[in-house]
């Protein structure tokens, strides 16, 4: 059993700053996964999120977003409610330490919370970029843009654009400020998770994962085996999650889910969120077949985001792009087919639970174990609740800080144990 803070970041919105998750591990079996009703059925290119304890999600083809409605179950037909809030409002940004980090127009920025612009780390990106991803090792931050600039920022020292050296990526050695970066590189970071003493990173092309460790972004040594195929060349590690302390991620071209495993440290392939097409070529979807004005690959077959949430792991789906309501669907795919596109999945395992803790100076967190279930509470009160699967601690059991799947714990932490 583990409890801890997450660090990860899906393309658009990263884990919320105190996002706790506590999970034991007994015989489960393998997760189950459940469709859940869509808010609208012309979402086609779906995104979710937590926020303050409640599951969001974002329309990106028409610019709508949802909210779960806190007393509503899923298996209703309408558990959603609109929103009006933008995505980036909703979001919030990225949080480490003292230092907020953010876009604004053609900069990031690393600017102290609640403190004053001018005292704001800032370095330029090319007008036509945005951050994919955001990440944290060792107390620097990396942020990658969806041409694959490549930025980390040092406390006391400032930014750096990283180059390619060899196999790694990292700050000149003469630490000058290289210029902005006014052509792609031909590659990308999408996602993020810390996952034990790493931090990791999903890219495209290749599928492949790498590692920060706060001075340089290179190969990591555990990953996927994918096959060697056109599948590969083309795959995108999209979406990270920690869940039952597996880590998840989630893939382009063709929606296949993956899962490292805490029970045997092995990676196995944890289903496919599409169910077309069955044949394996061509690599993106329905490539051959171009819609009118589109681009090619517009069908191709994305996990665009993991997302834990009370006892479950969300999963949504999208095509390449933006596929708003004024886009036909393709005569040669069925309605259900069609409707794959956009869809969330409720993925579950018993004793798992994802809750959010309340602002306090002094965060203080009692984690119930009982025979049927798992609980998180914070000043009595629950924060989240799950079936515990039959497992209970025992007197022979030790108490690790910082060594588990979540990693490094900022600030002091006491740990006592209750009967």
């Amino acid at each position: 059993m583990a409890a801890g803070l997450p660090s990860t970041w899906n393309t658009y919105c990263g884990s919320q700053l105190g996002e706790v998750h506590f999970y034991v591990v007994g015989e489960a079996g393998s997760v189950s996964w459940q469709p859940i009703s869509k808010p609208d059925p012309l979402m086609r290119t779906a995104y979710a999120f937590a926020r303050d304890g409640l599951l969001h999600v974002r329309d990106l083809g028409n610019e709508r977003s949802y909210l779960a409605r806190p007393e509503a179950e899923f298996e209703k037909a309408n558990p959603w409610q609109p929103l009006s809030q933008s995505m980036a409002t909703l979001c919030g940004v990225f949080t480490v330490g003292a230092l907020e980090y953010r876009h604004e127009g053609d900069e990031i920025l690393a600017c102290p919370a609640g403190g004053h612009a001018a005292a704001c780390d800032r370095i330029a990106i090319h007008a036509q970029t945005f951050p994919y991803v955001f990440a944290e090792a060792n107390g620097r931050v990396l942020v990658a843009t969806n041409w694959g600039d490549v930025l980390i920022h040092r406390a006391g020292r400032g930014w750096c654009r990283a180059v390619l050296q060899g196999h790694r990526l990292a700050c000149p050695v003469d630490a000058s400020l290289l210029p902005i970066l006014m052509a792609p590189t031909g590659f990308q970071f999408y996602s993020s998770a810390r996952f034990g003493s790493r931090t990791l990173l999903g890219r495209w092309p290749g599928g492949r994962i790498y590692e920060f460790d706060g001075d340089a972004v290179l190969p990591h040594d555990d990953e996927p085996m994918l096959p060697d195929d056109d599948v590969t060349a083309n795959a995108e590690a999209q979406s990270m999650a920690l869940y039952c302390g597996n880590l998840y991620v989630g893939y382009w071209p063709r929606g296949d889910l993956w899962m490292r495993s805490q029970a045997d440290g092995a990676w196995h392939r944890a289903g496919r969120a599409f169910s077309h097409p069955a044949a394996a070529a061509p690599a993106v979807p329905y490539i051959n077949n171009p819609l009118p004005d589109l681009d090619a690959a517009f069908l191709g077959q994305r996990i665009t985001s993991l997302t834990p949430h009370g006892d479950s792991l969300y999963l949504t789906t999208s095509n390449l792009r933006g596929w708003h309501k004024f886009i036909p669907a393709p005569e040669f795919l069925t309605v259900n087919q069609v409707a794959e596109y956009g869809s969330v999945w409720r993925l579950h395992q018993p004793g798992c639970a994802t809750g959010h803790l309340k602002s306090a100076a002094v965060v203080t967190l009692q984690f119930d174990i009982s025979p049927t279930e798992i609980r998180i509470r914070q000043d009595r009160k629950t924060l989240a609740v799950a079936a515990n699967p039959g497992v209970m601690p025992a007197d022979s059991d030790r108490m690790l800080v910082g060594q588990g799947v979540f990693g490094h714990m900022g600030g002091p932490v006491t740990v006592k144990r209750i009967h």
